[in-house]
């Protein structure tokens, strides 16, 4: 059954409302979709088509600040995962896979450092890296690098840059936003860009994560720029990295520092793909090998309902806010029918996988792993169109 629902909103503990969308097949496995950087639920439209022809349900929630989902000041990366779980319980989830787009990727990580007793597998699809690490950020196009440290160096300039006349301008001129986003686009992408379709579902993503003011692109701007509070060495959840070598807004370099400090990381670099160029081409395929890394990781041990109490903890040792408490209660929560049949065909053929040192140690040497060409767009009549960021960065 397909299911295009939304936006509903869910009454969190703390009394704040979390908005989300659902897409694709309604009775699939669930991924949670982690949108980018400026962006809402709206940009997991673009991957309907290809959930739906995979069998899967996607759950796409709108971060604190952005949409419709209220404001949390002094909130966290990690303090994500504790309203994944909320909206997880909310589903009667027990376990489903993630997706982290581009300036999702960071909120991604965080659930499968927190909630590892729930998260199947996880795909990141051009994502940030850590970019208060120097040589991180470096990799970056000054321009883009700028815009980063914008709120740390200049908060008023930021603040006005992002106030609401500005974001209310931009909702009503959208050519500004699409002369933006192909500033630094390779060929793949600007072809991506000139679909009417993609530009009026990202162009509508930008309204909608604005029309409250730029709150939550103000936090995520000042979030990325500060240390994560994550162990990257110590995720050893099977994680799929989907990048095109091409990628003029998040370079190619951010996966290849993933691909070399994940212990289970599996990179898929794509030759001459972009950042939208590339979910928009391969949607499939990438929603296709999570349903394999899913199926073949049997279920962490355990209820399935929320349990993250070293979350509130961490989050406080990263110098970040307090979460709402380091244990509540949760209503009991469904397991998903794990008998389900999967509707895909075979994975990808690995080419070669990272392995080597842990969070801080050296490079491991990181090969890549090439997705099989039933499902480029010339092959496919309807591809998933992009997950990428929908907005001026990432």
């Amino acid at each position: 059954m397909t299911s295009e629902r939304g936006p509903r909103r869910l009454r969190l503990p703390d009394g704040r409302r979390l908005a989300f969308a659902e897409h694709g097949d309604s009775d699939g496995r669930a991924v949670v979709y982690c949108h980018g950087f400026p962006s809402s639920h709206r940009e997991a439209e673009l991957i309907g088509p290809g959930a739906r022809a995979e069998g899967v349900r996607i759950i796409a929630p709108d971060r604190p600040g952005y949409g419709d989902s209220d404001p949390l000041p002094q909130r966290s990366i990690a303090g994500w995962a504790e309203d994944v779980a909320a909206l997880a319980d909310h589903l009667g989830l027990g376990h489903f896979a993630l997706v982290g787009v581009s300036g999702g990727g960071p909120y991604a990580l965080a659930c499968a450092q927190h909630l590892p007793e729930r998260i199947q597998a996880c795909a990141l699809v051009c994502p940030l890296g850590p970019i208060y690490r120097p040589e991180v950020l470096a990799a970056m196009h000054p321009a883009i690098r700028a815009s980063f440290l914008l709120p740390r160096r200049a908060p008023r300039l930021a603040r006005l840059l992002l106030a609401r006349p500005a974001t209310e301008l931009l909702s009503l001129w959208p050519e500004a936003i699409e002369r933006l986003r192909s500033l630094h686009a390779p060929p793949a992408d600007r072809d991506a860009l000139a679909r009417p379709e993609v530009s009026r579902t990202l162009n509508g993503s930008i309204r909608d994560a604005m029309r409250g003011g730029a709150l939550g692109a103000l936090d995520d701007l000042v979030l990325y720029t500060g240390d994560w509070g994550l162990d990257f060495g110590a995720l050893t959840l099977p994680i799929d990295l989907w990048h095109g070598e091409a990628d003029g807004t998040v370079p190619v370099a951010h996966a290849r520092w993933y691909a070399a400090r994940l212990p289970n990381a599996h990179p898929h670099l794509l030759a001459g793909e972009g950042h939208f160029s590339l979910p928009l081409r391969h949607s499939r395929v990438i929603l296709h090998t999570l349903l394999t890394r899913y199926a073949a990781r049997p279920p962490v041990p355990g209820d399935g309902v929320s349990a993250i109490g070293s979350l509130g903890e961490a989050t406080k040792t990263a110098g970040t806010r307090a979460l709402t408490g380091n244990t509540r209660e949760m209503p009991a929560a469904r397991h998903y029918d794990e008998s389900r049949a999967q509707r895909a065909p075979s994975p990808p053929r690995p080419l070669g996988e990272g392995r080597g040192e842990g969070n801080d140690g050296g490079p491991r040497n990181a090969g890549t792993e090439s997705p099989p060409a039933p499902w480029s767009d010339t092959a496919d009549p309807a591809p998933g169109p992009p997950t990428a960021h929908t907005g001026m960065r990432a």
